[in-house]
């Protein structure tokens, strides 16, 4: 999704990009649209935007490690990979 949207400048609300990503990571698009359209994944989607906003996350991909240390954006993901191998 997040390819699409910002790599390749794909309107992801569109159906037909959404059945391209779909078909293109394997997954069911019969079940991928009925899932999205029943009422608890909305309701979930909507109380994880909540939650993400009262943690101050601000945009999409926001990435928490540990509660409190949040990264922001695909270019963070090289950090995040550093910050947990220093769990080990």
């Amino acid at each position: 999704m997040f390819e699409a949207y910002w790599g390749d400048d794909q309107d992801v609300s569109q159906d037909a990009v959404l059945t391209k990503i779909c078909e293109r990571v394997g997954l069911d698009t019969a079940k991928f649209f009925a899932g999205i359209a029943e009422q608890p994944i909305k309701d979930q989607l909507k109380i994880n935007t909540d939650e993400a906003i009262a943690r101050g996350a601000f945009g999409s991909p926001t990435i928490y490690l540990d509660k409190t240390d949040m990264y922001f954006g695909n270019d963070r993901l090289p950090l995040i990979r550093a910050a947990l191998a220093r769990k080990k």
